[in-house]
């Protein structure tokens, strides 16, 4: 006995409206094959291929009215198929199964399969948007929430399928039949979409799903590529339920830094003498950013206090001078975020300088690279040792 739901007269409209836009689609298609196919033809300097051009232009100025009903009458075969395998699946005999069907193919019909499997394939990436909230909706009208995209009877494994079957019905040269595939990927995905928004649309209007909570890896900007909008819609109610939600996401970074000074044990100095650690900064902007530079390449000249054991050009063998230059009236002049940035990168160096599987001999002769921030402008520096 066949599972019944109560979404079956849902899921009937929705097949009508599928089968009205396949029907408008391949209309438009096979419509305009003459000029899709002349122009093919024009562009070809092959005359095998544009003779299979001219045979294929042809057929369907003779039996494009077959092709299209024959496509028609197959997807319907083809959503029924879909449907039954997996109500079938959901039934306590599950193993029972559908009966095997195997054939004997050639060749060319194998490499015919494979071709409109890759372009079932590219066709629901071209609607991806659209299809995985459709195979969500689909899901709940046949009652399989792990209903899988290919079994999906709306799907485009399900279309290419019976275009597959329509061409073989109306040509037996599997050459030709390549060709009209090329029409439908020429046209297939600009149809498809249209027709998978109007299904979406339509199942939203009947209260199927009319937020969808996307699982997938979102973009930089929060949003799915090609998602419907209601995930805007989503993120703007969830803004509305939360005002103050953004503001403590905004202030994570300052937490971050926060708790690493507190880590590190950075109490707050008391104010000092300009150029001492912890009073007004001494240097600032371009003649911070300067000192900066002449050290990295062992120049102390801008350094008025405090010392910094650090050899011309810039080796310091194997002494720590970052933790030298913090105490120094250069160190001084770094705000409290380049403060910590520096410390952070002293304790990586100690924990290199300390390491005793870490040569004395590599530290001299390769680079270590680390960045401070002069003022407002980003200044990097790298320091070689």
């Amino acid at each position: 006995m066949s599972r019944t739901s109560p979404f079956d007269a849902l899921l009937q409209q929705c097949r009508d409206l599928a089968s009205e836009r396949l029907a408008a689609a391949g209309s438009a298609m096979l419509g305009g094959a003459d000029e899709f196919l002349s122009g093919l033809i024009d562009k070809t300097q092959d005359q095998d291929t544009q003779a299979l051009l001219m045979d294929s232009r042809d057929l369907v100025g003779r039996r494009g009215g077959e092709l299209e009903r024959e496509f028609l009458d197959r997807y319907g075969e083809e959503f029924d198929k879909s449907c039954r395998k997996v109500r079938k699946a959901l039934e306590t005999d599950a193993d029972e199964g559908e009966a095997l069907e195997l054939e004997l193919v050639g060749e060319e019909e194998l490499n015919e399969t494979l071709k409109f499997k890759d372009l079932s394939t590219k066709l629901r990436r071209a609607c991806e948007g659209h299809l995985g909230a459709l195979d969500q909706r689909t899901a709940v009208l046949l009652g399989d929430a792990n209903l899988e995209s290919d079994d999906n009877p709306f799907g485009p494994r399900a279309i290419c399928e019976a275009y597959k079957q329509a061409c073989r019905a109306v040509s037996s040269d599997v050459r030709v039949r390549l060709v009209l595939l090329r029409l439908l990927d020429d046209y297939g995905a600009e149809a498809f979409n249209e027709m998978y928004g109007e299904l979406n649309d339509l199942l939203v209007d009947n209260s199927i799903l009319p937020k969808i909570k996307y699982g997938v890896k979102k973009t930089e900007g929060g949003r799915v590529p090609g998602s419907p909008d209601e995930d805007d819609e989503d993120a703007a109610e969830d803004e509305e339920k939360a005002p103050g939600k953004k503001a403590a996401e905004a202030a994570t970074p300052q937490d971050f830094f926060s708790a690493i000074q507190k880590l590190m044990g950075g109490a707050a100095a008391q104010p000092g003498a300009p150029g001492t650690p912890g009073g007004p900064p001494a240097l600032a902007g371009a003649e911070l950013s300067s000192a900066l530079t002449r050290l990295q390449s062992g120049d102390a000249s801008g350094i008025t206090t405090g010392t910094v054991s650090i050899a011309p050009g810039g080796h310091p063998g194997t002494v720590n001078v970052l933790k030298e230059i913090k105490g120094t009236n250069v160190g001084a002049s770094l705000g409290s975020v380049d403060a910590m940035t520096l410390d952070i990168v002293s304790m990586l160096f100690d924990e290199l300088f300390e390491d005793p599987k870490v040569p004395a001999g590599w530290l001299v002769t390769h680079c270590c690279t680390w960045t401070v921030f002069a003022g407002e402008n980003p200044v990097p520096s790298t320091w070689t040792s």
